[in-house]
């Protein structure tokens, strides 16, 4: 359902990005240019400290967020029907001499113009956060280029001895477990705990994973060690995650 989520979303890009020249694009292009300026330097900081005034957020965390705005199909697709609703509206008023037709005639082609803008605001702005989220990230220390931390599915005392003997050469341990209670030897070794199902929504997509690269499967039951390595396998690579019997 994703994929075909995703599918559908792409289709409807190109179909909405058909819409616009490149006439269009040229006579917008530098007020989009000075207006992209404004949203990447003040807007989004703004919007971001003020949104998490107050919070635990920290302040590495803070800056990443500031410095990262997606930006893409809704609002491609949003201000395409708000131009052509726009542009209806007018030509259903086209034979009105009042002075409402006329602004309707005039808000029509001013919100024509908006559709170039957005698009060539989508473009810059995914170009300036795809290429420089990844470093900025870095040198937060919220990242890492090549993250070698083990994950470990499940809890039993030779996992805590083996990331033990791991973290002594400072490569970061993450055990999981759905059962707190099976977690107690790793909490009390100082080792990092998560007490989640490892095949869970959120284990699988919103579980921090930060320096994390392998994954091992160690939990005493087979199918739960092979689901949680289809899973990873798309998280981590095919090459980085392993299961034990």
């Amino acid at each position: 359902s994703r994929n075909a989520v995703a599918v559908s979303a792409s289709v409807l890009f190109v179909v909405l990005a058909g819409r616009v020249t490149l006439t269009q694009l040229a006579d917008v292009w530098w007020q989009s240019l000075v207006f992209v300026a404004i949203l990447v330097v003040l807007v989004r900081p703004i919007s971001i400290y003020a949104g998490l005034w107050g919070t635990s957020t920290t302040a590495a965390e803070k800056r990443l967020l500031a410095g990262m705005a997606p930006r893409g199909i809704v609002a491609a697709a949003v201000t395409s029907i708000f131009a052509l609703e726009f542009a209806h509206v007018a030509e259903e008023a086209g034979n009105d001499a009042s002075a409402r037709a006329s602004d309707l005639a005039r808000l029509a082609v001013e919100a024509e113009g908006l559709v170039p803008m957005v698009f060539i605001v989508i473009v810059v702005t995914v170009a300036v956060y795809g290429l420089g989220v990844g470093r900025l990230a870095e040198r937060l220390g919220l990242a890492t280029a090549s993250p070698q931390g083990v994950l470990f599915v499940g809890a039993e005392p030779w996992v805590v001895q083996a990331a033990l003997r791991i973290e002594e050469v400072d490569v970061p341990c993450l055990v999981v477990d759905r059962d707190y209670r099976d977690l107690a030897g790793a909490r009390k070794a100082g080792l990092r705990t998560v007490t989640a199902n490892i095949l869970s929504d959120y284990a699988v997509r919103d579980m921090d994973l930060a320096g994390i690269g392998r994954l091992i499967a160690t939990s005493p039951e087979d199918e739960t060690n092979s689901a949680a390595a289809r899973e990873f396998a798309h998280v981590l690579g095919r090459a980085n995650v392993f299961q034990l019997r």
